[in-house]
């Protein structure tokens, strides 16, 4: 879904809702459940809690509020938050998707280079899932899997025929 060559074409039709949903969902969780602010927002405040945004000191409460409303108070705020975030998130995922695929040959790193002013919440998930990965315990576990096809018996083996049934052997599990 991230790769701008290709997004949502090879899904089923019945496929491509669930996709989607998917895509929303992982973008919101980046895009509002990582943030460090809201989860010190919900943990609470202490009694040396920093002035507020225009300079002005904190507004203190009144002293009979219970404990009970000041979490409400505190997952209100967050709920807005979200909301918020969802929405904007969600426009992005549709626009996204809605447009026309780029060109087989482009670097989709560097669609999302360009276009991480317009979807940035996208861009950031894109750069997470569109890396290489920094271990090399998928390429140890690939040769290991050509070791057990390409072996002293069948060292005559096609390099087509070899690719296929590497193929089969690590994507078979995927499907049961």
């Amino acid at each position: 879904m991230l790769d701008a060559r290709y997004k949502d074409c090879y899904f089923y039709s019945d496929k491509k809702g669930n996709a989607q949903t998917m895509l929303q969902s992982v973008v919101d969780e980046m895009a509002g459940g990582g943030d460090d602010q809201q989860e010190d927002a919900a943990a609470g405040t202490s009694a040396d809690e920093p002035s507020r945004e225009d300079g002005t000191p904190p507004l203190k409460k009144a002293q009979n509020e219970s404990l009970q409303d000041m979490y409400q108070e505190i997952l209100a705020e967050n709920d807005v938050v979200q909301q918020a975030a969802t929405g904007v998130t969600a426009s992005q995922v549709q626009v996204y998707i809605g447009e026309v695929t780029i060109l087989k040959t482009t670097c989709p790193l560097m669609y999302w280079n360009s276009n991480q002013t317009r979807f940035p919440a996208l861009a950031h998930v894109a750069r997470k899932y569109l890396t290489a990965p920094c271990t090399s315990v998928d390429s140890e576990q690939l040769f290991s899997a050509v070791s057990h096809v390409i072996d002293e018996k069948r060292n005559h083996i096609f390099c087509d025929n070899a690719e296929m049934l590497i193929f089969v052997q690590k994507n078979l599990p995927l499907i049961h």
